[in-house]
């Protein structure tokens, strides 16, 4: 490529090593043409594509895990981007120019080891090479004078140059390359599927008092679908669960800052978080009298701007009669960090595709909540009485009798967090949900203090599994956790994890019909 300094374009892309841990040590034959078809079930053994981000100074145009021929077209876009800079970098001219020599600042820590990154425009980056640790940041990157903005076809130009070489980086072994699969666990009619990909639930059939089989969590068809799911079907989030406010938090008098992907705030752990990467398979049972799955991640220092290194570990695990165990485990490895799992599945027990959840009947074991704002966040720290209110579910009351009355931010649904009955340290009843029309029902039993229950209240026209379309309210989901934002609340029981210490978390669902 030439001097970017001549042709106003900068690309760098380097696979950095993820450590052997966070690998399944399955490659797919399939590659990423084999993956990215979209056709069919989600495909075993098939690998990831790539994910990169394009960035000109602080504005960016993030591509996650999207086949790279359609990236090739949507770089279009990335144009406005440049432009935005150019005017930003105009403003700082004269300070650069002024300047004996070129601007250097420090980078931030690419956010997945698994993945490169890609910057346009005056930034090259210096990536870590395969050989240098993780630990080894943060790097540094040089700056370029203002240059003048690339074209169109110079950016088509260097996106088809990127792929051609990630391409050929999954060709011979790279270190990008992560194999995902689908696994399934099952008893007798009992079937749960996951994916080691967020260490997702993907399915969970069983059935109904007649004796009629359906899946009763809501999902996508293919792995590439929940690689660039915006709706968390079915993943464990984290390193922290819902939302932290400002993206920030302290800890031991040092500001941390996180990726912000929900307006302001950081959601579910960030964009690139424990959802969107792939875990690995430490242990897989799939019958027998106790089919069960170990998932492995190893989430490193600055990864999503949390400090310290944890081993998180999610376990799946079946018995009869028709239970499914969630146990989520974590350890902090060399500092003191906040830790926050859950799981973030999406049930209507009368099947994935049966339209929405307000006929079923709940019953929570909770008789306060914490009180949110328009941004679900408990700004004032208080905690208050469900009784008479339209939050009150300690009686088995429809979700839809007065969901009407209740505003989940900014939109009519639930999406409330409650705080369980009961002390926090041993399992205890969460929830009981019936659907009357196919006899299901299930019954939650966690160890944790809050719940978060949620409606499915942006659902709209989303493309699910089956050919379905999940639009408002067509599931709920039960999330069980510590409560919300507690980083920023010294009022709420601590979620920091010191080193050495460790994180456990307890669900249980018991199905009925």
């Amino acid at each position: 490529m030439s001097d970017p300094r001549a042709t106003g374009l900068a690309v760098h892309a380097r696979n950095r090593r993820q450590p052997e841990d966070n690998l399944t040590g399955r490659t797919g034959s399939g590659g990423l043409a084999g993956l990215i078809d979209g056709h069919g079930e989600i495909p075993d053994n098939r690998q990831l594509p790539v994910y990169f981000r394009i960035r000109a100074g602080r504005a960016e145009k993030k591509f996650d895990q999207v086949p790279l021929l359609a990236c090739c077209f949507q770089i279009l876009s990335i144009t406005k981007i440049t432009q935005e800079y150019r005017k930003s970098e105009l403003k700082k001219q004269r300070q650069i120019q002024s300047r004996p020599e070129f601007q250097t600042v420090r980078a931030r820590r690419v956010l997945s080891h698994a993945h490169p990154s890609l910057y346009i425009g005056r930034s090259l980056v210096a990536a870590a090479s395969p050989a240098l640790p993780p630990q080894a940041t943060p790097r540094r990157i040089v700056d370029w004078p203002a240059m003048a903005r690339p074209s169109r076809r110079q950016l088509l130009l260097a996106t088809l140059c990127v792929a051609a070489s990630l391409l050929g980086a999954q060709a011979t072994g790279a270190d990008a390359r992560t194999a995902a699969g689908v696994y399934e666990l099952r008893v007798g009619d009992f079937s749960v599927k996951v994916t080691n990909w967020g260490a997702r639930l993907v399915s969970v059939v069983l059935p109904d008092s007649k004796g009629n089989l359906a899946d009763v969590v809501l999902g996508k068809d293919t792995i590439a679908e929940y690689v660039n799911d915006t709706s968390y079907f079915g993943p464990i989030t984290g390193r922290v669960g819902q939302r932290i406010s400002r993206g920030r938090f302290v800890l031991d008098g040092e500001v941390y800052h996180l990726e912000r992907n929900d307006g302001r705030n950081t959601i579910h752990g960030g964009g690139t978080a424990f959802s969107r990467s792939a875990w690995t398979v430490k242990e897989y049972v799939g019958g027998g009298d106790s089919p069960r799955i170990t998932f492995f991640y190893r989430s490193f220092d600055g990864e999503q701007g949390f400090p310290g290194s944890l081993d998180a570990y999610v376990t799946y695990r079946l018995s009869s009669p028709y239970t499914l165990g969630v146990h989520m485990n974590a350890t902090a490895l060399d500092r003191a960090t906040p830790v926050n799992l859950l799981l973030h599945a999406y049930w209507n027990l009368g099947g994935h595709g049966a339209g929405d959840v307000l006929g079923h009947t709940l019953r929570l074991f909770a008789s306060r909540h914490a009180v949110l704002d328009e941004e679900l966040l408990p700004s004032s720290g208080r905690v208050e009485p469900v009784a008479g209110t339209p939050l009150d579910f300690r009686a088995p009351t429809p979700i839809g009798a007065r969901i009407r009355q209740v505003t989940g931010g900014r939109v009519v649904g639930y999406d409330t967090n409650y705080v369980i009955d009961g002390e926090p340290e041993g399992m205890r009843p969460v929830a009981h949900v019936q659907d009357c029309a196919s006899g299901r029902a299930v019954e939650l039993w966690a160890n944790q203090a809050t719940v978060q229950l949620y409606t499915g209240n942006w659902l709209n026209n989303t493309k699910g599994k089956d050919g379905k379309v999940y639009n408002q309210y067509a599931g709920f989901t039960l999330e069980t956790m510590g409560y919300v934002d507690a980083v920023n609340h010294p009022e709420f029981p601590s979620q920091t994890l010191l080193p050495g210490q460790e994180y456990k978390h307890d669900m249980v669902f018991k199905f009925s019909f």
